[in-house]
């Protein structure tokens, strides 16, 4: 009974002493945000506000099918996931460590021996035979918090891993977006080249029957023909840049880019506006903030655990169960089997080892806890970019609207005088020329503030009104385990 009481008393101290904790605590100070935007976006609000996902402001159905296609078949969005996976198993490994270890070890043993005694002229032979069932604890109480904060560490990565997948499915959405606009970008390319060649095809073969009938000399053929030359270099520049730009966009879908082919469509219509909401909004809104904040989080509990290294340690050992050298004994009350055993460890000298590993715990935690102030900076800084490029190119697409009008009005009056002989064709010729790079500039321009639009959304961390049922229905079902 005493034994029984002791054992119960070690137990008790041992859990009160468990409840200890060293090492700093964690406090994530507050960031002190912008009120305002200096440049103010073009609608207020906040963002989570709206129930859907970001792609869905932009009401394309080819581009929406192109994400659900990439979400369903893109492997790093997959690997994106198993990351999250892995972090749940350590974390499950870490939590294992606060609790005692049982294990069931049933041996038998049974062993013929020849061994002398003291008197040398005697040999002795020996038969040991031994069976045991027992059950074995091991249990070393987490006195100062060090498996405790292990796990916290661990607990905190699963946060971080799960930002990390939103990171992950932030880029390839809009990177995609990016690629299927630019697609579209130089259809409309396209298909104002292939216009220009025809009519520039067709003043080839005035000038030429002109020059035939030789009412003008050959610099006009000569123009034209150099015109028509350089047009048609420029439509087969557009043409393969939107082949590797369609590559991209299988690439990105997870499709076999041979087996991949979109269907020209000119990019026409201003993009669609995005609700940016306040400045303070946007640090929960983007997910590899959070992710940063995360990681600070868990390599501070990782100083908890350095500073446990100086303190001493307790072990628990228990054994219970049968053993005896008869089998007809076996698992009767008589072969009973029981240990209890503690051992304590407390370090003396080691050279500075745990010293150096505290120091190394707090650098980082330092280095971490720097990269997400930093983060903070450039989040401001991609946003307010975003926000003035948008401004910026929506004037200047107003600006080059006009210049388009008026290129091809001085093309028209140029082309008129030297039809009636007023002026050479030299003038129609840079007129021409004038107007094609208006026109296209134009058409980059348009294609600049998709663009823009789309860095936006990425700098504001994406809008999802439905993101448990995108990312629910986009990992498939082999990957869903939860430790």
């Amino acid at each position: 009974m005493g034994n029984f009481l002791s054992v119960i008393s070690l137990l008790a101290v041992a859990l009160l002493l468990s409840n200890c904790q060293v090492g700093p605590n964690y406090t994530n100070r507050k960031i002190n945000a912008p009120e305002e935007w200096k440049n103010p976006p073009p609608l207020a609000g906040d963002v989570c506000d709206y129930g859907e996902n970001w792609w869905s402001f932009f009401q394309d159905d080819l581009l929406t099918e192109l994400i659900e296609t990439a979400l369903e078949n893109n492997r790093d969005f997959f690997a994106a996931y198993e990351r999250i996976v892995q972090a749940r198993a350590i974390a499950g490994e870490r939590f294992s460590d606060l609790l005692p270890d049982l294990s069931f070890q049933p041996s038998f043993h049974d062993q013929i021996t020849l061994y002398r005694q003291f008197d040398p002229t005697r040999i002795t032979r020996a038969h040991i035979r031994r069976q045991a069932t027992p059950i074995v604890l091991n249990y070393e109480i987490d006195l100062w918090g060090k498996y405790r904060k292990a796990y916290e560490s661990a607990a905190d990565t699963i946060e971080a891993e799960y930002e990390a997948f939103k990171t992950t499915l932030l880029l390839l959405t809009t990177d995609l977006a990016q690629s299927y606009f630019r697609v579209r970008m130089l259809d409309a390319e396209i298909d104002y080249y292939q216009n220009e060649i025809k009519a520039l095809q067709d003043a080839v073969d005035i000038t030429t029957s002109r020059y035939e009938l030789q009412t003008d000399d050959y610099s006009p053929v000569a123009r034209a023909k150099l015109d028509l030359s350089n047009t048609k270099a420029s439509y087969e520049e557009a043409v393969r840049e939107r082949g590797v730009e369609e590559n991209r966009v299988a690439m990105l879908a997870g499709l076999a880019a041979p087996n991949f082919h979109l269907e020209p469509l000119p990019l026409g219509g201003a993009p669609p506006l995005i609700p940016v909401g306040l400045p303070s909004s946007i640090l929960l809104q983007r997910p590899d903030l959070a992710e940063a904040e995360r990681r600070m989080a868990s390599e501070h509990a990782l100083i908890g655990v350095a500073y446990a290294s100086f303190f001493p340690t307790l072990s628990l050992t228990g054994i219970l169960g049968f053993s005896s050298p008869e089998l007809k004994d076996f698992l009767k009350w008589r072969s009973r089997l029981w240990s209890i055993a503690a051992e304590s460890f407390l370090p003396i000298f080691d050279g500075g080892l745990r010293r150096s590993q505290l120091m190394f715990a707090f650098a980082k935690f330092r280095e971490a806890r720097d990269h997400y102030l930093q983060m903070v900076v450039q989040v401001f800084q991609e946003v307010e970019d975003s926000l003035v490029s948008l401004e910026q190119l929506d004037k200047e697409y107003i600006e080059i609207q006009d210049s388009v009008d008026s290129a091809q009005e001085v093309f028209q009056i140029a082309h008129d005088r030297y039809d009636v002989g007023m002026n050479s064709y030299l003038e129609v010729t840079l007129s021409e020329r004038d107007k094609i790079e208006s026109q296209i500039e134009l058409i980059e321009l348009l294609g600049d503030r998709y663009f823009a639009t789309i860095q936006l959304i990425k700098s504001i961390g994406g809008s999802w009104g439905t993101f448990s049922d995108v990312v629910h229905c986009a990992i498939p079902e082999t990957t869903h385990l939860d430790p």
